[in-house]
């Protein structure tokens, strides 16, 4: 199959796939993120060939769940608490495994709960924001908002580069993204803004800075995968997502993004 369509008929599944996890509940909001999580921290993992590779996931899941118990108030704070001394075991792991390079091998663990767990779990927070009474309720709305924005500027980016791309972006990292595909992927991600706006939630003005720091974030991100996979010399994270990789080749800009978007949120006291 072409891979146009390939790409097409993949984004229509992940959308769906999306829509139906998160619009349910908060527990299937939190599913959906898990099974994230863990197809992330696999491609991640056993791309890097990690020496630890299934302690560290396992550890990372554990923490993700002390999160969402937290958060949904399932787990009280005194048992969150434990997912410190799990983070800080990874050290003493590494003490007695006796592997060579342990600073490496420490670094890449912690990057896999950075880069990845700590995000997915602010993207639930995200999706169970406070209400006017000061309780917390389901609603997606403004993920999907954060997501459409940095997706529709990577759709826009790859069409756009296709089509025009002449003048290369960041040669040394990716060679084929180029500054015309990231400008054609910003304009198209602008127009979804009107769309993104009639969600409730947040004022058009604060749907503007959304979409400004996702634009700009998921672009940073994407490159930053980038650089991920140039060391590593791999073309893709994965191959679970036919005709665009794994799935963090899928979602590295929204990974990038989150963070920057979930702290403008506190700002403005939104979640």
């Amino acid at each position: 199959m072409n891979e146009v369509p390939k790409r097409l008929l993949t984004a229509l599944f992940c959308i769906i796939y999306t829509f139906g996890m998160n619009h349910y509940n908060i527990y299937t909001t939190a599913l959906y993120y898990l099974v994230l999580t863990i197809i992330c921290l696999f491609e991640y993992h056993y791309k890097i060939d990690s020496t630890r590779k299934k302690i560290t996931i396992l550890l990372s899941s554990i923490v993700y769940f002390l999160s969402i118990g937290y958060i949904t108030g399932d787990v009280e704070i005194k048992y969150l608490s434990f997912s410190l001394p799990i983070v800080m075991s990874l050290f003493s792991i590494e003490l007695f495994s006796g592997k060579e390079n342990p600073m490496l091998s420490i670094g890449t663990d912690l990057i896999g709960i950075i880069w990845i767990c700590l995000p997915m779990i602010l993207a639930i927070v995200i999706s169970y924001p406070y209400g006017g009474d000061g309780l917390r309720y389901h609603d997606p709305r403004l993920m999907y908002g954060i997501m459409t924005f940095v997706f529709m500027s990577d759709a826009g980016a790859f069409f756009g580069g296709r089509l025009c791309g002449r003048t290369k972006l960041f040669p040394r990292i990716s060679p084929k993204k180029t500054w015309e595909g990231a400008i054609s992927g910003a304009i198209i991600s602008c127009c979804s803004y009107y769309i993104i706006s009639t969600i409730d939630l947040l004022s058009k003005r604060e749907w503007v800075v959304v979409m400004i720091i996702s634009i700009i974030t998921g672009l940073i991100g994407d490159l930053i995968e980038s650089m991920f996979k140039r060391d590593l010399h791999i073309k893709d994270s994965g191959n679970i997502l036919p005709g665009h990789g794994g799935a963090l080749d899928r979602i590295d800009g929204i990974l990038y993004s989150i963070p920057f978007v979930y702290s403008y949120l506190v700002y403005i006291g939104k979640v």
